[in-house]
């Protein structure tokens, strides 16, 4: 921290994070999170192992963030776990993006209190 100067989080929308296929990324979720820490448990982990980050700064789900970090990262995971992240689960009848997708875009606002999405990008893009 701070990240290199060719990498950043890019501001996507509001609204839950999602694919290209419309579904949301695997990751870990975290209670009581601001995006700076967020934004830096990203930033910590190896280049393009986190695909973007999602936190909720107001409202009734104030403090929930997301990292997203896909489920083939163990190592990963068990360091994150012990910082009080735990592996967010697909609600029932609906499915994760598979490993490799990345942050394309936003459920949209449905509610005044909606997540605030950023992908990893290069200054580059």
């Amino acid at each position: 921290w701070p990240p290199p100067a060719a990498e950043r989080l890019q501001f996507i929308g509001i609204g839950d994070c999602l694919d290209n296929g419309g579904r949301r990324l695997q990751g870990l979720q975290k209670l009581s999170c601001t995006l700076d820490e967020a934004a830096a448990e990203c930033y910590a982990l190896p280049r393009g192992k986190c695909k973007g980050v999602a936190v909720t700064p107001k409202g009734r789900f104030q403090g929930l963030a997301y990292i997203f970090v896909e489920e083939s990262e163990s190592a990963l995971e068990e360091d994150l776990q012990s910082r009080g992240w735990s592996r967010y689960k697909a609600p029932e009848g609906q499915e994760l993006a598979p490993a490799g997708a990345e942050v394309t875009g936003t459920t949209g606002e449905r509610e005044a209190d909606d997540a605030q999405c950023f992908a990893w990008s290069s200054l580059s893009t």
